[in-house]
């Protein structure tokens, strides 16, 4: 019985080649838009929620964090997101990184819910957050008060980006 084997050409989408190596690349360079062009989709990680530190709860911003993710995450930064927790899905602004204001930094995915009110988490409620639009890198703030103007600047930009994709859509 032999065996048949078809070689296809590279795929191009405007020029640009499409590849999970190229998507990767894109990915951990922040570069969101032109993944979510060639993936035809946004980027989505899917995982579970985790115990934090407290400190956007304290300090600055309710977060959810999720667990641990080995998986392919976008390059650190803070992200327009929608994120799905369970069945109900909430714009948002996600961080990725080391959170370095706080001392003792450590690696983290956490997500603030624009429309938030009280949901029912626990380890197995699954959270998927999608990557819309990268904002700025993640940067050393001197103080909590100079990080706390930031989100809110963050939180304006990324209200503007919906409303501005919502009239779109309409």
């Amino acid at each position: 019985m032999a065996c048949v084997v078809f070689v296809y050409p590279e795929m191009r989408l405007r020029g640009e080649p499409v590849s999970s190596s190229r998507i990767r690349q894109l990915l951990t360079g922040g570069e969101i838009g032109k993944a979510r062009h060639l993936l035809g989709r946004p980027f989505a990680i899917l995982s579970s929620p985790a115990k934090g530190r407290g400190y956007g709860s304290r300090y600055t911003v309710p977060t959810i964090n999720l667990a641990p993710y080995s998986e392919l995450i976008p390059k650190n930064g803070v992200y327009v997101t929608c994120t799905r927790v369970a069945h109900e899905t909430f714009e948002s602004v996600t961080n990725v990184g080391t959170r370095p204001t706080f001392a003792g930094e450590s690696f983290a995915i956490e997500t603030h819910l624009l429309n938030f009110h009280p949901l029912d988490l626990d380890e197995h409620t699954e959270v998927e957050i999608s990557f819309l639009k990268w904002l700025r890198p993640e940067i050393k703030w001197p103080n909590v008060e100079a990080l706390k103007a930031q989100i809110r600047k963050d939180v304006k930009k990324a209200k503007r980006f919906f409303a501005l994709n919502s009239s779109f859509a309409s």
